[in-house]
């Protein structure tokens, strides 16, 4: 009689409801690059460089390099500065299954959260309440992730190479007319 009572109550109790997926930030408009407010470039690619330094062993006379291009070159440095530096303005358009991204450079992309990719292709997905994209440029990833706060965009960007970081920039974009 307990098991028919439990039973009864049971199937009497609504059924537990989903959580609820994270609300995902409308990141569309016109961005404003904030450059007061964002981080400075140059003053965190120094202080990578000077952990860098600080961190290397001393060269060695009998050590050789091998692995590299013709001759024993070194692979060609990638463009710390020309990576780290932000666009000016972004525009973002965004729908359920697609984020456009078009820079004040004119890079354009077009990129679909969570579907796969091949090779060097942008990959992006949605966490939690921010969007994700991962890009690769000259050996170097960059991982972007977009947030929304009080009406203002920010993007904390970590770049990790072979040279240099990881080096995380906080950049923050402002309302603009198109």
């Amino acid at each position: 009689m307990i098991l028919a009572l439990l039973l009864a109550l049971q199937s009497a109790s609504p059924a537990p409801s989903p959580a609820p997926s994270p609300q995902r930030p409308n990141l569309a408009g016109h961005w404003a690059y904030d450059a007061e407010k964002s981080d400075d470039v140059q003053a965190k690619l120094q202080a990578a460089q000077q952990a860098r330094q600080a961190s290397a062993p001393a060269p060695s006379s009998t050590r050789r390099r091998r692995g590299y291009g013709p001759a024993g070159s070194p692979p060609p440095a990638p463009d710390w500065v020309g990576l780290a530096q932000a666009p000016r303005v972004l525009t973002i358009t965004q729908t359920e299954t697609e984020v456009t991204v078009l820079d004040s450079d004119g890079r354009l992309l077009q990129l679909h959260p969570g579907a796969p990719t091949q090779g060097d292709e942008p990959r992006s997905f949605w966490r939690d309440e921010t969007f994700v994209l991962e890009t690769r440029d000259s050996g170097v990833k960059t991982t972007q992730v977009f947030a929304m706060a009080n009406g203002t965009l920010i993007v904390n960007a970590t770049l990790v190479g072979p040279t240099l970081g990881p080096i995380t920039l906080k950049r923050i974009y402002q309302p603009a007319t198109p």
